[in-house]
């Protein structure tokens, strides 16, 4: 699992630190205590794959430190360099199994709870953004069928045929024509997110026009120039 990334401001720029069952691995050197991996961070070498591993990393040197007591004195520095990475290698002691599992259990809950911090915004998001994208589309297709009506009144009780339902065709009655909110372009007829599809039927005195949302879902149904919806 990676734990930590060197930055682009030391000799080591992305060299990693990796966990490996019981233990931390300098990629390219060897196991480093985890006093060593915060070392690094506290010269600022590092860069977490995750911010929780920082508070996870201290707790497994506290553990370390109460198996093997620290010499009296500064503790060694581990960020000199490959030598001290090796000799660092040479001192450390692998944890028996019940402290493995202890860990991964640990870091399971910190990771998931990492990815539920970052999904659950998104997911937020997401949906609201697709419901204010929706609305957009059920009122632009409200505006096209004010013009379609505005034509029909003009034309004795016609309403246009498919191909002049766009903004040149009924410029005249509506003066700025839709967006897509999902493509930022001018509404369609055709389907598709943020479009429309406009039917026309029984020689134009009647006609169906259906907005739709992400994936294409419809948002809205308008039937006009009849009591009862028709068949197309």
């Amino acid at each position: 699992m990676l734990v930590a990334t060197f930055g682009p401001t030391t000799a080591w720029e992305g060299r990693e630190i990796i966990w490996d069952v019981d233990r931390f691995i300098l990629v390219g050197h060897g196991a480093v205590p985890a006093a060593g991996v915060l070392d690094y961070d506290r010269l600022g070498q590092l860069v977490w794959a995750s911010p929780e591993l920082r508070a996870w990393v201290a707790s497994v040197a506290q553990w370390e430190a109460g198996v093997q007591p620290a010499s009296p004195g500064r503790p060694a520095s581990y960020a000199g360099g490959a030598a001290a990475a090796g000799t660092a290698a040479s001192g450390s002691r692998r944890l028996p199994t019940w402290a493995v599992v202890l860990i991964i259990l640990g870091v399971c809950v910190v990771l998931l709870g990492g990815v539920l911090a970052v999904l659950i915004p998104s997911f937020v998001a997401r949906t609201t953004e697709t419901l204010a994208s929706d609305a957009v589309v059920r009122a632009g297709v409200h505006t096209i069928r004010t013009g379609i009506e505005a034509y029909a009144v003009d034309h004795n009780g016609i309403y246009p045929a498919a191909d002049e339902v766009n903004g040149v065709g009924l410029s005249r009655y509506i003066a700025s024509w839709p967006t897509n909110p999902y493509t930022d372009l001018p509404m369609a007829s055709g389907g598709g997110a943020g479009n429309f599809d406009y039917q026309w039927g029984a020689g134009g005195a009647t006609y169906r026009i259906v907005g739709f949302g992400r994936d294409g879902a419809t948002v809205i149904d308008l039937w006009g120039g009849g009591d009862s919806p028709q068949t197309y």
